[in-house]
């Protein structure tokens, strides 16, 4: 009797270990046992795998972070090559090292490679750097290794390792990872059909004359890169180097001490064991400031009088105000997890909490806000200054006038006096998107010139986003089902301030006026909304709240199935800024095929948070469209876009706002030079001249950049051919078609 029991009670045990590992496996359905297919490569890895460019080990791992060995990589890519040919003499001789086929055939390319008479070399690890100068000589061209990383850049192979394509951002010294080279190889794939060019003579980098550099880069002139497809991002450890963190992003690690300056600040957590954290995970952690700095949540929730934030995933964000202060005040932003998740083996090593430091430092102010009062052509923009004195105190008897100026607005009145401490101006016109404004104290009060000295010869900066109202033509047929999934996850609130996307996903509604809508969304789970009339549902997008995970599988499922299984034309809308688990999304994407919806996706943010190729192929394979939408001022564009897709079948272009044409446009001073350079999106349309014009009350002063190629506009001047910089903060680029007619303008900051 005892001895049945025993066996039965192991049998049960045994049985209820295996579940969560099957549960696991078949959800994530890896190729291998060390990553599961949410991993930042994993698309790569699987492509590379069954390619069969590159495999696991025995034991089945992939071993990502492997080093890869030159010979190795010589294999690969001759082998990848495909006019590469198994044939005497680039076939291994006998006692001889496998490679030394391969090695003979990137000699009779010249490609720059150390280990073809040294076979101790091949077995050394490959630099990113080196990397970098053979994909050059793939395509041709002989590159030193400085050049050659601009290269990567310039043919989207890279983003570098945290999206800032500087030379010291792609970290050329460091060893080439297994998972970075299939990422790569799986970028220079999708250009085409891949075969190496090599080189006509040996590598010197006699081809580094064809271009120019950066000013970042080592000797460099002046180019920044857009941005292409994602790298995994770089991982920026805490002040205090805590282990726990993966990575620590503080948007403002300085803040002025006034209580309205305020920063966020994202961190990026690993659970006590070193494991990436699901993004459909929401833990609640306790936020607290030394100081007693004001800390911003969404649900209100207190313990102790602390704010309680959720995660989203892995991600905690929270947006901190500087309290007023007349002297600097260094505060520590404490997070620490909830006591009802205190207990769970995978979080208790956060019952210690995380220590961040912001420093607010007192200052004068020349303060610029602003108020939209209409979200129509007509409709007025206020803008108003004021001084603040170093604490947070407005001065209300300042006799004086301040000067405001902006590329993009025209100003009812540009010089105005201050009236009981505040100087008034309003907008007559404007061009949507994001406009750039400045303001200078052009009449000074003697009475405060020590208080106000730091401020009173200096060009202060503030950005208006000016929403573009959605318009739809009546006459085109709109019998549709249209489904919203808007994300309300915790990062929301950094990546939609102004919570843009409920606003826009009401104006959509109400001009689509569908006689069927269904409104979900999603955070840590989703979220039923309503369904029926265009004004009830709209009416409850109110809802969406800026808090928790990313489910982004759980509100796509939820709206599908609000969807009806008639022949009625249906389409849906899902706005993202994150990532979620890929095998459930899959899962009902098939639903939504079976029902004949069109999905249209929208990565909003920066590309290194999204997962752009799972959106892309959301869309793609239900004959909708991606979006990628970097700033949430530019929703207006992208919904505009799609409601003239959907009513009267107007395909839009390549990208959803002429503006977004400027790729990284760049003002830039130096002590003796002066760069403006921007790239084109030809995607947006054809631009045959670009302009950087400098505005002031005696009139525009435009600079022409000159076309370099490859889709680059670029000047550079002595400082002493420019006009009086300090009299501008920014420049406007301004871009024109064949015919002369002005098709897209963007301000830029001088930097």
């Amino acid at each position: 009797m005892k001895k049945t029991t025993l066996r039965s009670l192991l049998l049960f045990i045994v049985l209820f270990l295996a579940i969560p590992f099957t549960q696991e496996s078949t959800s994530a359905a890896s190729l291998y046992k060390d990553i599961k297919n949410d991993f930042w490569a994993y698309p790569s890895i699987e492509w590379a795998t069954k390619a069969g460019i590159m495999q696991g080990y025995p034991d089945g791992t992939f071993g990502p972070q492997k080093e890869i060995t030159e010979s190795q990589l010589v294999s690969v890519l001759s082998k990848f090559d495909t006019t590469y040919k198994a044939i005497s003499p680039y076939v291994a001789k006998k006692n001889e090292d496998s490679a030394s086929g391969y090695y003979r055939y990137f000699k009779s390319k010249n490609m720059p490679v150390n280990g073809y008479t040294n076979t101790q070399i091949r077995g050394k690890a490959v630099t990113r750097g080196q990397f970098a100068r053979i994909i050059a000589a793939i395509d041709g061209y002989d590159l030193t290794e400085t050049y050659a990383v601009q290269y990567l850049y310039t043919q989207n192979l890279s983003t570098g390792t945290n999206g800032k394509k500087t030379y010291e951002d792609f970290k050329p010294s460091r060893t080439l990872a297994r998972a970075d080279a299939t990422v790569f190889l799986n970028r220079i794939a999708k250009r085409g059909t891949f075969s190496i060019k090599g080189l006509r003579s040996a590598p010197t980098g006699k081809d580094n004359v064809a271009s120019e550099l950066p000013t970042d880069f080592p000797d460099g002139g002046t180019i920044v890169f857009p941005t292409p497809s994602s790298e995994e991002p770089a991982k920026t450890p805490s002040s205090t180097h805590d282990v726990r963190i993966a990575s620590l992003d503080i948007e403002s690690p300085t803040l002025i001490a006034n209580g309205v300056d305020s920063s966020f600040v994202t961190i990026i957590l690993k659970d006590c064991y070193g494991n990436n954290i699901s993004y459909d995970e929401s833990i609640p952690f306790v936020i607290t400031s030394k100081s007693g700095a004001v800390i911003t949540n969404e649900k209100s929730e207190k313990v102790s009088g602390s704010p309680l934030l959720y995660t989203d995933g892995a991600d905690l964000t929270a947006e901190i105000t500087a309290k007023k202060s007349t002297k600097t005040v260094v505060d520590t932003i404490s997070f620490k997890v909830s006591d009802n998740r205190s207990n769970d083996i995978n979080m208790s090593c956060y019952r210690t909490p995380v220590n961040v430091n912001i420093t607010y430092v007192p200052q004068a102010e020349l303060r610029l806000e602003h108020v939209v009062e209409n979200n129509n052509k007509d409709g007025l923009v206020s803008i108003k200054a004021t001084i603040v004195l170093p604490g947070g105190q407005v001065i209300s008897d300042y006799k004086g006038k301040v000067v405001f100026n902006s590329s993009n607005l025209s100003l009812a009145n540009k010089e105005v006096s201050f009236v009981n401490g505040v100087a008034r101006t309003s907008v007559s016109s404007y061009n949507w998107g994001d406009a750039s404004l400045s303001a200078r104290i052009s009449v000074k009060d003697p009475r405060y010139s020590s208080e106000l000295s730091s401020i009173v010869n200096k060009t202060h900066s503030h950005q208006i986003p000016i929403d573009r109202p959605l318009t739809t033509d009546n006459s085109c047929p709109r019998n549709f089902e249209v489904g919203f999934i808007i994300d309300s996850s915790g990062s929301m609130k950094r990546s939609d301030r102004e919570r843009l996307r409920v606003s826009k996903s009401q104006e959509f509604i109400s001009a689509l006026h569908a006689p069927t809508n269904i409104g979900a969304h999603f955070n840590s789970k989703g979220h039923f909304l309503a369904q029926g009339s265009a004004s009830y549902v709209g009416s409850t997008f109110v809802n969406v709240g800026q808090s928790g995970g990313t489910n982004i599988a759980d509100g796509l499922d939820l709206a599908i199935n609000k969807f009806s299984n008639d022949s009625t034309p249906k389409i849906a809308i899902l706005l993202t800024d994150g990532k979620s688990s890929t095998s459930k999304i899959l899962s009902s994407l098939q639903k939504a095929k079976d029902k004949n919806i069109k999905i249209f996706t929208i990565g909003l943010g920066s590309a290194n948070q999204l997962n752009e190729p799972l959106l892309e192929q959301i869309a793609n394979s239900t004959g909708g469209s991606y979006y990628h939408v970097e700033k949430n001022v530019d929703l207006a564009s992208t919904y505009q876009s799609i409601l003239d897709e959907v009513t009267c079948e107007t395909h839009p272009p390549g990208c959803s706002n002429y503006n977004q044409g400027f790729i990284s446009p760049t003002i830039k001073s130096t002590p003796s030079n002066f760069y403006m350079n921007t790239f084109i999106d030809k995607g947006c349309g054809d631009v045959e001249r670009v302009i950087v014009r400098f505005s002031s009350l005696e009139g525009d002063i435009d600079y022409e950049l000159i076309y370099r190629g490859q889709n680059y506009f670029a000047l550079e001047k002595k400082l002493d051919e420019i006009i009086d910089l300090s009299l501008f903060s920014e420049g406007m680029f301004i871009g024109y078609d064949a015919s002369g007619n002005r098709v897209g303008t963007i301000p830029v900051t001088i930097k």
